[in-house]
């Protein structure tokens, strides 16, 4: 069974998004992409101001960041310098997710205003683009993409923020689910997991319904999947961190919580080796596989 030892603890401030990888954290800030190496920061990049969204590319230097004006671009992640724009805007809509299929190179981004795009290598043209809010009721519309992840034969799966804390996540079938701050997408089982609250599913699809579904003591604020597809991390309102076994829906280790406020973000990084976990405001803790 893996087993997760707390490593470090940092204070970075503002955080607006984060990935890791298994030597470096790189925190989206106002002004600057900041990059720690688990216990110091590295650098703090002018040249990748505003980022909002943040995924690891195809290389083990890349780092594709969407920013406040609706640009997205590739960064070195040694250095923090824009490599390549897939996007250029200066007064467009907040970039607020973003995903990457490594198989073909395709990366999907969701704004403040419900619109996906895709694009796809070579980075310099748009391939296509995607409204999944007008398929909802019209109190629906315009809400901000929260999460996006690819599911079954690369199509996209996307979470609504709609009131707060409480989203709303929407498939290829149109069905939707409230109340859901993030999602994950596993290709072992295969399905999607979807936190509700204080309950979390797993679903092929929406459409088909719930392969499994648990209930937990306090809501649900993040959650990462692990690289074996089997594991899940779950952060909570009042700061825990949980790792669950996904077949059979038990606990596997509690991490505790140091700090009480909400996890707003939660990632394992590619190799499944490291966890990071951020608490409001700023307060970051590492944790790596014994």
């Amino acid at each position: 069974m893996l087993c997760f030892e707390r490593e470090r603890y940092l204070d970075v401030g503002q955080c607006l998004c984060m990935v890791c990888t298994r030597q470096h954290i790189f925190i989206g800030q106002d002004k600057a992409l900041a990059c720690f190496n688990h216990q110091t920061l590295v650098y703090q990049s002018p040249a990748a101001p505003d980022v909002r969204a943040m995924v690891v590319g195809d290389t083990k230097d890349s780092l594709i960041c969407g920013d406040a004006q609706g640009s997205i671009f590739d960064v070195v992640s040694d250095t923090g310098s824009v490599r390549a724009f897939l996007r250029r805007e200066q007064n467009g809509a907040p970039i607020t997710a973003l995903a990457f299929q490594r198989h073909d190179s395709r990366v999907i981004a969701g704004d403040r205003f419900g619109n996906i795009f895709e694009f796809q290598r070579p980075y310099d043209q748009l391939a296509g683009s995607f409204c999944p809010d007008q398929k909802l009721p019209a109190g629906e519309l315009n809400h901000p993409i929260t999460s996006l992840v690819f599911g079954p034969d690369c199509r996209y799966w996307a979470a609504g923020k709609s009131v707060g804390r409480y989203g709303v996540a929407t498939d290829y079938t149109r069905k939707m689910k409230e109340n859901v701050p993030s999602i994950g997408y596993s290709m072992n089982f295969p399905c999607i997991v979807i936190p509700e609250g204080d309950k979390i599913g797993m679903y092929p699809t929406l459409e088909v319904g719930c392969l499994r579904f648990w209930k937990l003591k306090v809501a649900v604020t993040a959650i990462d999947i692990h690289a074996n597809g089997k594991i899940l991390a779950v952060g909570n309102f009042v700061g825990g961190v949980e790792l669950w076994d996904m077949e059979t829906g038990k606990s596997l280790q509690n991490l505790g919580a140091r700090f009480s406020t909400p996890v707003e973000h939660l990632r394992f990084d590619r190799g499944g080796t490291v966890l990071v976990s951020v608490h409001e405001p700023g307060h970051v803790t590492v944790w790596k596989l014994r």
